[in-house]
């Protein structure tokens, strides 16, 4: 495997990212095909709609941007997938019946999940 400050070359592969072939790759025709073939590889049955949903936004926007931009993205692009969540949810913190602190702010929970 060549690497160049520990950035893999196309066309390289690793054990977390194996390489695909050229005749198996369909991404032109289908952006999400090397991605899904990628996730199996490692062992994955299936993808799941919430990560389809972040290799989206990840797509729309690329590397870089601030937190708050990809957490709203995911936010509006779950929503427009129909999948139930929450965006910016405040947790009270109890210990042993007391309240402690501040409430713990909870990025997103989707379908009733902590994320």
């Amino acid at each position: 495997m060549k690497k160049i400050k520990g950035i893999i070359l196309r066309g390289e592969s690793s054990p977390i990212c194996p390489q695909i072939p050229p005749e198996a790759d369909k991404s032109a025709e289908d952006p999400s095909f090397a991605t899904k073939n990628i996730w199996a590889a490692q062992g994955n049955s299936s993808m799941t709609k919430e990560h389809l949903a972040a290799i989206e936004i990840h797509k729309h926007w690329g590397p870089g941007l601030y937190e708050e931009i990809y957490g709203k993205s995911l936010y509006h692009e779950l929503r427009l997938r129909n999948i139930s969540c929450e965006n910016q949810v405040f947790l009270p913190l109890i210990y042993k019946g007391e309240r402690i602190g501040d409430n713990l702010r909870l990025d997103l929970i989707v379908q009733a999940k902590v994320s």
